[in-house]
């Protein structure tokens, strides 16, 4: 009986110490549980946004000419309960600029004139690149 006895108290003290240990949780996880923007099981929470865009690209390549001319319209859906300031467009460098900065040698024949823009516009209204 006594055996018995120990059993259950060393297994309840056990079971005591499980119980009051927790996970590490780090900080930036911590504050995305309060925010809301993600939940105790790592899905996203009531509060999580994701923005988006939608590119439709238009392509053609003239090989005998080394001219490639397209078009590209980005419809972006901001769905972040702030307003956005400010957008910000990277192109690809002039890379095959004569002027460009390369870390290689390069053949003359490989360089061209670069990028052109020849129309930008936001929300239908011209601006100049």
């Amino acid at each position: 009986m006594r055996k018995i006895l120990a059993l259950l108290v060393l297994t309840f003290c056990l079971f005591l110490e499980v119980k009051s240990q927790s996970l590490y949780m780090p900080r930036n996880v911590e504050a995305a549980y309060k925010r809301g923007t993600r939940s105790l099981t790592g899905r996203p929470g009531p509060h999580y946004w994701q923005n988006h865009g939608i590119y439709d690209i238009t392509l053609s390549a003239m090989p005998p000419d080394r001219m490639i001319r397209g078009s590209e319209k980005i419809t972006y859906f901001n769905n972040s309960p702030d307003t956005l300031k400010e957008i910000v467009m990277s192109l690809v460098l002039n890379f095959h600029k004569p002027e460009a900065i390369h870390y290689e040698y390069f053949d003359s024949a490989r360089f061209t004139s670069g990028l052109h823009i020849d129309h930008f516009a936001i929300d239908g209204q011209s601006w100049d690149p």
